[in-house]
C-alpha cells in the first residue's frame, strides 16, 4: 500500500472516531431501557448497511464457515453495547467513555498473544500512557455509589470491545468490513428482539420525542461509523486503531458539555491533554510508517 493510500485509510479511521464519539451523548440522551436502544439501534443500523449494499449491487452473501466465525464477535459486540450503554445510565457521559477507553491497553497486551504477533514496541509505554490521561479524567469514586458501577461497567465494555476487535482483524481478509458488521447488527437484532415486548413502552412518544436521536445513532454513528472502524482493521493493527481511539472520548465529553450540560471535573483538561498527546503521535508515526 503506497502512502497516500495509507494516509486515505488513516483519514477513514479518524472520521470513524470522529462519528464514534456521538455514542456518549447519545446513549445518555436517550434514556430508554438499555436491551431496547441496543436493538433499536442495531435493527436501523442493518436495515442502512444492506440497503446501501442493495442499492450498489453489492453481494451480501457470505461463505457458511465465515457465518460461523462472526458468531463469537456478534455476541461479544452486544455485550459491549449493553455494557457500555449501562455504565452510561449509571455514570454519565464522561465516566462512561473513559473507563471504556482503557481497552487500548488490553488490547496492546491481548493482541500480540491471541494473533501470535510481534509486539510493536511503541504500543506498550503509549498504551499506559493513556491510560494515565484516564486516570486523571475519572472523577473520584468509591465503592457504594452508581459511579462506581459505571467504572466497572465501563471496564467490562472495554474487555468485550477489545477481545471483539481482535477476533474480527483475524478474519477480515475473508469478509469485508461492511458484511462483517452487517451480519453482527442482524445477528444482534434477532438476539435482542424479546426487549421490545419486555419493557413497557410507549412507541408514540418514542418516536416522535427520540426518533431522531435512535435514527442517528443507528445510521451515522453505528452504520457509518462503526464500517469504517471495523475496515480499517484490515490496513492497521488493532492495537494502532485502539490507540488512536482515544480521541473518542475527549470528543464525546465535549458533546456531552455542549448537548446535556454535564460539565466534567477539572482533570478532563490535564487528562485529555495527556490523551490528545498519545493520539498525535501515534497519528504520526503510523502515517510515516507505511
Amino acid at each position: 500500500m503506497n502512502k497516500s493510500g495509507s494516509l486515505r485509510h488513516l483519514a477513514e479511521l479518524l472520521l470513524a472516531i470522529f462519528v464514534m464519539s456521538s455514542s456518549g451523548a447519545l446513549g445518555r440522551y436517550l434514556d430508554l431501557p438499555v436491551p431496547f436502544a441496543i436493538w433499536a439501534r442495531c435493527a436501523i443500523a442493518a436495515v442502512a448497511l444492506f440497503s446501501i449494499l442493495l442499492l450498489f449491487n453489492q453481494s451480501i452473501r457470505i461463505r457458511s464457515a465465515d457465518r460461523v466465525k462472526l458468531v463469537l464477535p456478534t455476541l461479544l459486540m452486544g455485550a459491549h453495547w449493553l455494557t457500555y450503554f449501562h455504565a452510561l445510565k449509571l455514570s454519565g457521559v464522561a465516566v462512561g467513555m473513559l473507563t471504556l477507553f482503557t481497552y487500548p491497553l488490553m488490547t496492546s497486551l491481548l493482541e500480540p498473544f491471541m494473533l501470535k504477533i510481534k509486539p510493536i514496541g511503541r504500543h506498550i509505554p503509549l498504551a499506559f500512557l493513556a491510560l494515565l490521561g484516564i486516570y486523571f479524567l475519572v472523577p473520584e469514586f468509591n465503592l457504594a455509589n452508581d459511579q462506581t458501577l459505571g467504572v466497572l461497567f465501563g471496564l467490562m465494555a472495554a474487555l468485550t470491545y477489545s477481545v471483539r476487535n481482535i477476533l474480527i482483524r483475524k478474519n477480515i481478509s475473508n469478509i469485508s468490513g461492511v458484511l462483517s458488521m452487517g451480519y453482527q447488527l442482524v445477528g444482534l437484532s434477532v438476539l435482542l428482539a424479546p426487549s421490545i415486548f419486555l419493557f413497557p413502552l410507549d412507541f408514540q412518544n418514542i418516536i416522535v420525542n427520540k426518533g431522531l436521536a435512535l435514527l442517528s445513532l443507528g445510521i451515522i454513528t453505528t452504520a457509518i461509523g462503526h464500517t469504517l472502524f471495523v475496515k480499517s482493521f484490515g490496513y492497521f493493527t488493532v492495537t494502532t486503531v485502539s490507540i488512536l481511539s482515544n480521541l473518542t472520548p475527549i470528543l464525546g465529553i465535549i458533546l456531552g458539555a455542549l448537548w446535556l450540560g454535564e460539565i466534567p471535573e477539572r482533570g478532563v483538561y490535564f487528562g485529555g491533554s495527556i490523551i490528545l498527546m498519545v493520539t498525535i503521535i501515534e497519528i504520526k508515526m503510523t502515517a510515516n510508517s507505511k
